[in-house]
Parts: C-alpha cells; structure tokens; sequence
C-alpha cells in the first residue's frame, strides 16, 4: 500500500510539472527564474564623470587659454590671431606658461617626440609662434623680445630664475599668514633680493610682481612716498610687456596716493589711463566705472571742494572684467 501511495504521488507531482499552467509554460524564455543576476551585471551610472567637476558641453566653444589651446592643437593661426586680440589680459601669461615648459624640459633632458624632433624645439616653436602672432594682432614686438630673453637663458640663468620664483613665493606666503601691515614688512627682503637679482637677468614679469608687491606692503603701512616709488617703477617695467593685470594695480595704488597728496591732476591721469586699458581690452564694464570716477573727480576739483576728494572710492584695484590675479602671482611661470 505504501509504494502504491508513492508512486500514485510522484505520478501526480510530474504531471503538474508538465502542466501548461507551470512558470515555464506560462513565460517562455522570459521565465524570472532564469534572468541574469543582478549583482553580475554592470553599473549603470556614468563612473567617467567626475561628479565635483562641471560638465563640459562638448558643442561649446573653449574660451581664453583652452581656445588658445585648441586653435594651437588645429595650427589656425588666422583665428588664434584673433583670439589673442580678443584676450590681452590672459596673452601674457599664456604665453610665460609656454616658455616655463621650455624651460622645464631643458632642465629635464626633453625626451625625443613621435615626429623625430625634441620636444624642447617643439615648444620652441610653439612660444615664437604664439609671440609673433601677439605682436602682430597687437602692431608691436614686445612679446618676441620677451620670448627671445625667456628662452635665451642659460642652465645658471634658469636656476637664478627658480630662486626668484621661490623667494616670491615666500614673500606672498609671509602676506598671507601676516596679521597686521607690520608682520607683512618681513616679506620685504625676499621681495628686494627678488627684484634685483631679476633685473640681473631680464626676469621683467618677476620683476613685475616683486615691485607691485612691495608697493602694496607700503601702502598698507601708509608710506605714500615708498608706495608711489615701488609701483611707478612697476609700471615703467609693466607697459612694455603688457603685463595689464600689475599696470591696473599700479595705476589703482597711484591714484589713492595722489589723491593723499591733493594732487589731483597725477589722479586724473591714471584713472585716464585705467580707462585707456578698458576700452582697448574691450572691457565696457570697467570703462563705465572709470568714466564715472573720472566725471566725479573732475566736479569735485571743478567745485573746490577739495575735502570731499578724500571721500571718494578708492582706485579700481579689481578690473570688472578682470580675472582677479594682480600682484598676487608668483612671478614668471610661478
């Protein structure tokens, strides 16, 4: 009777497995029972994308440095011409960036490139292009002449050029951490060593930022008369590199130290200046809020009033348009 039982049972249980009401009858190939593992397969997000970093439009046109970039990497000079015209304030430190490659890969040894040639003449050639198209698109030649000093350097120049680097660094780190205008006198000496061995060697921009530097120490202390010395002589050695970032600042120092001394007319001139640079870097912002200062230091002079001048806002030390970088770099490349 038991095996009967048995075998009455397991006849049962096959003919419901043969069933077409079954899983696999009712499913098909899209039986649950048998689709992949979820934990074998791969991860659907998008892991190429950094997410702390903003996702770049692939149809957008680069701008500044990265169009630089680009038309460089296309070798269309006629646009990269334009674009160097429509960006004077980032030319020179675009240009500075490539001869600081030059000058890294002649300290390295600059390993032989893919087409036969070095890649110290590769970037040779790169910087002279890029200098004689900013000179073109600009009607001048500072920017070959900067390029010709920067890359004529030899292996005990380059290394004075490393310390110069370091010493203003050092100086903007003493600024940084200084509590009062008296802690930040200690950034002085390396600015001053700085700033001579620099002219030694024809460092202009390095040059630049040490001079801007210690005009900005003595303004905060109240020197007038060191302030205007120091930045002065930043902007004698400025124009001829088109350094406009430290010729802003200087331009903003001197202002406020002429209007100290109630002289008035050396006021007008640099905010004239200021406006000069806004207008032919194509920076209407800027240009509005120089005309404006100049229209109220001119009714102010106009009317006598000369106490109110003390009032008014100080130079325009941050250019509207401005990428914020004045005086606060590290010399060439740094």
């Amino acid at each position: 009777m038991k095996a009967r039982h048995l075998l009455a049972t397991l006849l049962a249980v096959g003919s419901m497995l043969a069933a077409p009401g079954t899983l696999s009858a009712q499913f098909g190939e899209a039986d649950p029972r048998f689709d992949p593992d979820p934990r074998d397969l791969r991860d659907p997000r998008d892991v190429s994308q950094d997410p702390r970093e903003p996702v770049l439009d692939p149809h957008a046109v680069p701008e500044g440095e990265h169009l630089f970039d680009m038309l460089l990497e296309q070798k269309d000079q006629h646009r990269l011409a334009m674009a160097i015209s429509d960006n004077p304030w980032i030319t020179l430190e675009y240009i500075d960036g490539v001869c600081e490659q030059h000058l890294a890969l002649r300290e390295s040894g600059g390993a032989p490139t893919l087409t036969g040639t070095s890649a110290v003449q590769e970037v040779e050639a790169k910087a002279k292009t890029l200098a004689a198209l900013a000179d073109r698109a600009l009607g001048d030649s500072r920017f070959q002449l900067y390029v010709q000093t920067m890359l004529g350097w030899d292996a005990a120049k380059i290394q004075r050029h490393r310390v110069i680097q370091g010493q203003i660094k050092r100086a903007n780190s003493i600024l940084l951490a200084a509590a009062s205008p008296d802690d930040s006198r200690r950034a002085m000496t390396p600015l001053k060593q700085a700033r001579e061995a620099a002219a030694q060697i024809g460092d202009t921009w390095s040059e630049v930022r040490a001079l801007v530097l210690m005009g900005r120490i003595r303004a905060a202390q109240g020197s007038v008369r060191d302030t205007e010395f120091f930045m002065k002589d930043a902007l004698r050695i400025a124009r001829p590199i088109r350094d406009l970032d430290s010729m802003w600042e200087a331009l903003s120092t001197l202002y406020e130290a002429a209007i100290l001394r109630n002289d008035f007319e050396s006021a007008r001139e640099r905010l004239r200046e200021q406006y000069v640079i806004s207008q032919s870097s194509q920076d209407p912002q800027s240009a509005d809020e120089i005309l404006d200062q100049l229209i109220q230091l001119e009714n102010l002079i106009r009317s006598g009033n000369a106490s109110a001048l003390r009032n008014l806002p100080p130079g325009s030390g941050n250019r509207s348009g401005g990428n914020g970088r004045s005086g606060t770099g590290s010399g060439q490349g740094g």
